[in-house]
């Protein structure tokens, strides 16, 4: 294969296509290869046009290796994430408009965990018992856990009735310090599965090997949460976390079209 044949098959691998760029680059690299009269150099500049030959030549490769590599990886990303639907932002302002309403106790104080359910009736979920909360949104915040230098994040599960549709926004906060509970994606999940953190963004952290966002709001949209194989109730799995410090004694707000629901889960 020819050295223009293979300038040509690496342009190619970057998406979009650049045709304009394919051939300045043929152009640039091939230059050597055309015949010019010149009037002859002195022999002591010849090992540095050698020098600068080499030194283009070393650019080129570089330009083409990131002109690959760069288009290879945006091709990865926009073919396995799965980005989520927009919100619908009139509905969502609604939401946040109710004020948040949790209480604060003393430090040390018992933590007023509930009200707790061993299973929402008839959602035919078997052993998983989404026990948190008296519907329509129940969670279940007994996944796996990962610490942080900032703190702690639970992949916690929620899931809502199949006869409630529409927007859902959560909130949290640590009743004894008034900390904010932070929600993030799982980075190790491609879609987001009608979870989507929202509301204020709080930093970044580094999770499951990965940079995630962390955002004070989690927006639930039922039409495309996943259905679970069982009663087909829709369920999603973010992450949420609270910072080093905190209590544990965490209270939840949830918001949705007719509903206010209120429950505490001590972890």
């Amino acid at each position: 294969m020819s050295l223009r044949a293979e300038i040509h098959d690496a342009i190619d691998e970057v998406t979009p296509p650049a045709p304009m760029l394919a051939s300045r680059v043929g152009a640039y690299v091939l230059a050597e290869d055309r015949v010019v009269r010149r009037p002859r150099l002195g022999t002591w500049m010849r090992p540095l046009r050698g020098m600068a030959g080499v030194l283009a030549a070393a650019l080129v490769v570089v330009l083409l290796a990131g002109l690959v590599l760069g288009g290879r990886l945006w091709r990865d990303w926009n073919s396995t994430v799965t980005r989520p639907m927009p919100i619908n932002h009139t509905q969502l302002k609604a939401l946040e408009a109710r004020p948040l309403n949790l209480p604060l106790i003393d430090a040390g104080a018992a933590c007023p965990a509930g009200p707790i359910l061993e299973s929402p009736s008839g959602s035919e979920l078997g052993p998983l018992a989404y026990g948190d909360g008296v519907g329509p949104v129940y969670a279940q915040g007994t996944g796996p856990r990962y610490a942080t230098g900032w703190g702690t994040y639970i992949l916690t599960a929620y899931v809502v009735r199949p006869t409630f549709t529409g927007l859902i926004l959560i909130r949290a906060r640590d009743l004894q310090t008034n900390q904010v509970v932070v929600f993030a994606h799982n980075p190790l999940n491609k879609n987001y599965y009608g979870a989507i953190p929202n509301g204020d963004m709080a930093g970044t952290d580094f999770v499951l090997e990965h940079k995630v966002p962390k955002y004070t709001e989690l927006a639930l949209q039922t039409e495309n949460m996943y259905r679970d194989l069982a009663g087909l109730w829709p369920v999603a799995v973010p992450l949420q976390g609270f910072s080093k410090g905190s209590s544990g004694c965490i209270g939840f707000q949830v918001d949705g079209t007719g509903f206010t629901e209120h429950f505490v889960v001590s972890y």
